[in-house]
């Protein structure tokens, strides 16, 4: 498990650069346009993702605590408004 754990948070990190990096360019409306009527916009789904992991926070840390690892404590820079993602990174 020690080894796999930094695995998988290594792969979280590439793919959020890689989220962040296709985002860069797009406008506000464009990451909140329905490509369909009953489909999600790109905020909505990112915005899904987020209150998904944050509602298993609280579990993750206390698994990690209770078994001995603490996580890297690695912060993000990152900068949320309202409707709009900008990475700092």
């Amino acid at each position: 498990m020690q080894t796999v754990v930094p695995a998988y948070l290594d792969l979280l990190d590439r793919q959020r650069k890689a989220a962040f990096a296709t985002l860069n360019g797009l406008s506000e409306s464009q990451i909140w346009q329905r490509p369909a009527p009953k489909a999600w916009s790109i905020g909505e789904i990112l915005d899904h993702n987020y209150l998904l992991t944050a509602s298993f926070l609280p579990l993750v840390r206390w698994t990690w605590q209770s078994f001995g690892w603490h996580g890297r404590h690695k912060p993000y820079a990152i900068e949320i408004n309202v409707g709009r993602w900008r990475s700092k990174t």
